[in-house]
C-alpha cells in the first residue's frame, strides 16, 4: 500500500500489509499513476495474505426433544402382569424368602459364583492366560476349585456382616436379600434382555417377560420378621 506524507500528500514509501515493512518508494512513471495508486486486482483479505479469522455462523441444532418415559413403562408393566397371570411372579418370588431366612446358604453361593467368575475372568487375561498351564483345562479346574473353596469364608462373613450392619441397618440376612434379588434382576437384564434389543416389538415382549416378572416380584415381596 502506498504511504503519503500530510499535508501534502506526497507520495513517499511502501508499506507491506503482510509483514507490517516499510519499502522505499519506486520511481515514478510518466504512462499513468505510480504502481502503489493503482487499484489491486483482487483486494480481497485472502489475496492480500491476510485470512478471515472469524468461522461462518453453523445452523442452530433443534432443541432436543424430552424422551417419554411412558411407553418404556407400560412396556415392562404389561409384560410384569402377563408374567403374574402365568405364576411367573410368584415362581421367582419363591427364591427371596430363602434368600431373606437362608442368609449363609445365599452368602456361600454369592461366594462361589463370584470367585469362580472372578477367577475365570482373571485367567482369561492375556498377560495371565500364557502362564496357566493347559490351556482353557487349567483355568477350568483352578475356577472350580476356587468356587468350591469359596462358600468355606461364609461363617466369618455373616459374621461381620452381622456385627459391623447392624450400625447401619443392614445384617446378613438384608444383605443376602438385596444380593439375592440383584442377581436374579441383573442377572435376566445381562444375559437375556438386552440381547433381543434389536429384535422386533413382540419378540422383545416376550423377551421382557422375565425380566418384568422378577422387578413385580421384588416390589411385591414383603421380608417381614425375621
Amino acid at each position: 500500500m502506498p504511504v503519503h506524507a500530510q499535508p501534502f500528500g506526497d507520495f513517499v514509501a511502501m508499506i507491506c500489509l503482510v509483514c507490517d515493512e516499510q519499502l522505499p518508494a519506486p520511481e515514478p512513471q510518466d504512462d499513468g499513476d505510480p504502481p502503489g495508486e493503482q487499484a489491486p486486482a483482487d483486494a480481497s483479505p485472502r489475496a492480500q495474505g491476510r485470512v478471515p479469522t472469524s468461522r461462518p455462523a453453523q445452523p442452530r441444532r433443534p432443541a432436543a426433544v424430552g424422551r417419554s418415559y411412558v411407553r418404556p413403562i407400560l412396556f415392562t408393566l404389561s409384560a410384569g402382569l402377563f408374567g403374574w397371570s402365568v405364576g411367573l411372579v410368584d415362581a421367582m418370588g419363591a427364591l427371596l424368602p430363602a434368600a431373606d431366612h437362608g442368609a449363609p446358604g445365599a452368602v456361600g453361593a454369592a461366594l462361589a459364583l463370584g470367585g469362580g467368575y472372578g477367577t475365570w475372568r482373571v485367567l482369561s487375561l492375556p498377560g495371565v492366560a500364557s502362564i496357566v498351564p493347559a490351556g482353557i483345562v487349567g483355568r477350568a479346574i483352578a475356577t472350580v476349585f476356587v468356587a468350591s473353596v469359596m462358600p468355606g469364608l461364609t461363617p466369618d462373613l455373616v459374621q461381620v456382616l452381622d456385627h459391623y450392619g447392624a450400625y447401619i441397618g443392614l445384617d446378613s440376612s438384608a444383605v443376602a436379600l438385596l444380593a439375592a434379588a440383584s442377581a436374579m434382576v441383573g442377572g435376566l437384564y445381562w444375559l437375556v434382555d438386552r440381547r433381543f434389543k434389536a429384535m422386533p416389538l413382540p419378540v422383545r415382549w416376550l423377551v421382557r417377560v422375565p425380566l418384568a416378572s422378577a422387578l413385580v416380584a421384588v416390589v411385591l415381596y414383603s421380608p417381614g420378621p425375621r
